[in-house]
């Protein structure tokens, strides 16, 4: 079966510290310092605010478990072109080149994660990949090995009726 997604005009801010939130558990768990920026006057959405604060609740987990040391996040949403991005951005151990078009594949799991043993199954990605499609946004992903990560999420502002 198919997820059914139900869409209401939102407040992307409103989702994004939604998610900050019911990540506070790994957060604190780990010492991770979060840094969120949400510029004013975001335009509205059309949004599944279950699903998609569950893409960027995935986003924030995978940040903080491939980071190494205390995690480091900055979370940020900005404006432009008509569009909303949403971005999360990690310190981490980043991801080879090789692997960047295959991380929103199911099951998919670089060799250097399985042989350093972090746990997970390889669905979390290919679940933002679908659920932001679903919103007609895409998603993309910027990382140097060793350095760290940047997930972007990226959806259509709502067309407000006058």
């Amino acid at each position: 079966g198919r997820r059914r997604y139900n869409f209401a005009e939102l407040e992307a801010g409103a989702i994004i510290r939604s998610a900050v939130e019911e990540c506070r558990g790994v957060i604190d768990a780990s010492s991770a310092e979060v840094a969120v920026d949400v510029a004013p006057s975001l335009p509205i959405i059309n949004a599944d605010s279950a699903a998609l604060s569950l893409a960027i609740q995935n986003l924030i987990n995978n940040a903080v478990k491939y980071s190494s040391g205390t995690p480091r996040l900055e979370i940020r949403a900005a404006n432009g072109n008509g569009r909303v991005s949403i971005a999360v951005k990690d310190h981490g151990i980043g991801i080879a080149e090789k692997d960047r078009t295959k991380i929103f594949e199911p099951f998919f799991r670089s060799r250097e994660v399985v042989d350093s043993q972090i746990s997970g199954n390889g669905l979390g990605l290919s679940l933002v990949k679908e659920i932001v499609a679903a919103h007609g946004g895409s998603v993309e992903v910027e990382s140097v090995p060793g350095k760290g990560s940047k997930f972007t999420i990226s959806l259509q502002a709502a067309a407000r009726k006058q």
